[in-house]
């Protein structure tokens, strides 16, 4: 019977769910052993999101950054699927596929295809959006994800069967702009004509979503989000979301791994409220050494404390059943700086204190004016003991805490980038029946 797990970004993204979908497929593998290229045993979905997206997979020492490839690509035994939700930009995808080639990774329609119906964003979409990524006041990867999702539900999006038959995307574009391109795109003929290589490149690789499942994945299953549930289109900080739904897994899941930082980050704020930020000059001193920028963007991220009172929102909007931590590595900084970690525990408006998520928090602006009340525990020199496979005491405190606040149980712990550096405290497997 088919086991099937879903990593959840719990946060604002950048939680480090790339490393954990490459886990659990890797656990995955161990029990498969196959050479069947047309039923692959394991199959990995990215479930929505674009080219906003950002995993960093470390294996042997050699990085791989991936925006819209599902993280399983590099286990063989898997079939990655660009699923139906996906925005899928034709060109960076070729630019990815390409690179990941000139790597060494294996990438064809054996091991990767893409949704048939998942809608394509296009050069005008990028274009419209760049005036978003470079305001100051960044709420925008700059990918186009907003309009293709306004073009999808305007029911003028083009979907990516259509975008590979030539005369299929031209019907389509004439019915999105029936007075034609906007001048800077030239020509319908000539804008089509400029997708040639692409179309050429990715033909081979279009599935259709329910054939993907029936083929494939007969034996696991990992739904890999991208974003975070904060940023999901219905239940994040509107308005500065995502035009995706994190939370919301479009399929049966045996276990749902909500994935967290043991601090908070945010690669874009706009007017999205940051509640647990820290002080600017904090922000300064640990962006560098813990590396917080965007994977897509570059740009800086904005740093806080771990914030409980959303997180444990997050946990039940996505009906988390377990947690995964990581980044507690970086924070050993804090011990240098002589800065104690802290959580947000509540939040207190108008003098009372919120200690869950209330109604009130979904309007807008509303969480800018409130304070947040934070516990205060002692810093750790080592995330670690010697070991690598157990906690110090004062990180061991910190994490317990946290899990009490959540209601959760942690299974997993990333000590550092790599694959190997995990602490596994149950193997997410064991825990499905």
């Amino acid at each position: 019977m088919r086991k099937s797990i879903a990593v959840i970004g719990a946060q604002l993204g950048d939680e480090g769910k790339g490393k954990m979908v490459d886990y659990v497929v890797e656990q995955a593998a161990k029990s498969v052993h196959s050479t069947d290229t047309f039923h692959k045993p394991i199959l990995v979905r990215r479930y929505q999101g674009g080219a906003n997206a950002g995993h960093t997979l470390i294996v042997n020492g050699q990085k791989h950054a991936l925006h819209l490839v599902p993280s399983g690509i590099l286990e063989p035994n898997a079939y990655n699927l660009i699923d139906q939700q996906v925005f899928v930009n034709p060109r960076l995808l070729v630019e990815e596929i390409t690179k990941l080639r000139s790597a060494g990774v294996a990438v064809s329609p054996e091991n990767l295809g893409i949704a048939a119906n998942a809608h394509v964003t296009l050069e005008y979409h990028v274009a419209d959006d760049q005036f978003d990524y470079t305001k100051k006041q960044r709420s925008s990867t700059g990918n186009g994800i907003r309009q293709t999702a306004v073009d999808k539900q305007n029911r003028t999006g083009i979907r990516f069967v259509e975008f590979l038959d030539q005369q299929a995307f031209k019907g389509a574009l004439e019915e999105r702009f029936p007075k034609g391109l906007p001048e800077q795109y030239g020509s319908l003929e000539s804008f089509i004509d400029s997708y040639a290589a692409e179309r050429d490149f990715l033909q081979g690789f279009v599935i259709q979503s329910h054939i993907a499942g029936k083929r494939h994945g007969g034996e696991y299953e990992i739904w890999e989000g991208a974003q975070g549930v904060l940023l999901d289109v219905d239940v994040g900080l509107s308005p500065d979301v995502t035009s995706s739904n994190p939370a919301f897994i479009p399929g049966k899941t045996d276990l749902r791994m909500g994935v967290f930082k043991l601090y908070k980050s945010s690669a874009g704020t706009g007017k999205r409220p940051f509640v647990s930020q820290m002080p600017q000059t904090l922000e300064r001193k640990v962006r560098k050494p813990w590396g917080e920028f965007g994977t897509t963007t570059h740009k800086p991220r904005d740093i806080g404390w771990f914030d409980a009172v959303a997180a444990k929102y997050a946990v039940e909007a996505a009906q988390i059943d377990v947690a995964v931590f990581t980044c507690g590595d970086k924070m050993e900084l804090l011990h240098q700086l002589g800065v104690k970690p802290k959580i947000a525990v509540g939040y207190v408006v108008g003098g009372i204190q919120f200690n869950e998520w209330n109604h009130s928090f979904h309007k807008r602006g509303f969480l800018h004016h409130v304070k947040p009340v934070y516990e205060e525990f002692e810093p750790w020199e080592h995330f670690t003991e010697q070991d690598g496979r157990s906690l110090s005491p004062n990180a061991a405190r910190y994490v317990r805490r946290i899990e009490e606040l959540l209601d959760r149980e942690c299974i997993l712990l990333g000590t550092g980038p790599g694959r190997e550096e995990m602490i596994v405290r149950k193997n997410p497997y064991d825990l499905i029946r």
